[in-house]
């Protein structure tokens, strides 16, 4: 009797730890944060006149030949202000499902987690209206770096991440049109919007491989940046223009706001 005592009692500890183990494994953190989106819009360049990079005493009109040695003239521009840098700044939210937190010996450190951010219905700048909506971004530790390190970086999908920001530049679409110099308002989706006259806006993500987490006591923060293209066509995919942008991500997982699964 006492035999098969010990054996369930070894047994219903086995059992115990294997279910916190593994009920530990996968938790969902509610985070906050904001994302930053900064667009970088040149001055036009004023033409001053052409020129013979051999002889730059040649001021002519129009393009054509130096009348001194019949090479190609070059234009020479006004000299502009550095260019205007537009800035939108969201607040974002959602549910993180985090693997591999909460263990003792990983310091608060995961290997993976996809964060669900959710955006509502609401209205767009333009008046066009915005449907509720949840976004899913994968993220995954770099596997050189140890589980228990206070600060390690991270990657981020670049597909989530595209629809994140997709989402946030058709909720501000009149201030990007008048940043951008954009006769209508626009919408992008799944990398690309045409307006009504037919000007087409391009956006593509690169892959974010520069995120960082920061282990501290009471949360976790994640800061990540990428510097993307954002770039407009005629119709016919005529006179492009690109406008370098950078944008900022920073979120914070509390330790005290999990449920465990």
């Amino acid at each position: 009797m006492m035999k098969r005592l010990i054996t369930l009692f070894s047994f219903s500890i086995t059992v115990a730890f294997f279910t916190v183990h593994q009920a530990r494994a996968h938790e969902t953190i509610n985070f906050t944060g904001t994302i930053e989106i900064n667009i970088k819009v040149p001055e036009e360049k004023t033409l001053l006149y052409w020129t013979c990079n051999m002889h730059p005493s040649v001021e002519m009109d129009n393009p054509g030949k130096c009348p001194v040695c019949a090479m190609d003239l070059v234009p020479v521009y006004e000299k502009g202000t550095e260019a205007e840098e537009m800035i939108i700044k969201e607040d974002v939210r959602g549910e993180a499902v985090i693997s591999q937190w909460g263990h003792e010996e990983t310091n608060g450190n995961f290997d993976e987690a996809i964060f669900n951010f959710g955006f509502g219905a609401e209205t767009s700048e333009c008046g066009e209206p915005l449907e509720e909506f949840t976004v899913k971004v994968s993220s995954y530790r770099e596997n050189k770096y140890t589980i228990k390190s206070e600060e390690f970086p991270f990657d981020l999908c670049e597909d989530g991440m595209s629809a994140v920001v997709q989402r946030i530049l058709n909720k501000y679409g009149k201030t990007v049109q008048d940043a951008l110099g954009l006769d209508e308002c626009f919408s992008v989706t799944d990398g690309s919007g045409t307006t009504a006259s037919g000007k087409i806006v391009s956006f593509a993500m690169r892959h974010i491989s520069k995120g960082k987490v920061t282990i501290t006591e009471h949360s976790d923060k994640i800061r990540f940046k990428v510097d993307p293209i954002l770039k407009t066509f005629d119709a016919g995919f005529q006179n492009k223009k690109e406008y370098p942008m950078k944008i900022l991500g920073n979120l914070e997982l509390p330790r005290q706001d999990s449920q465990i699964h």
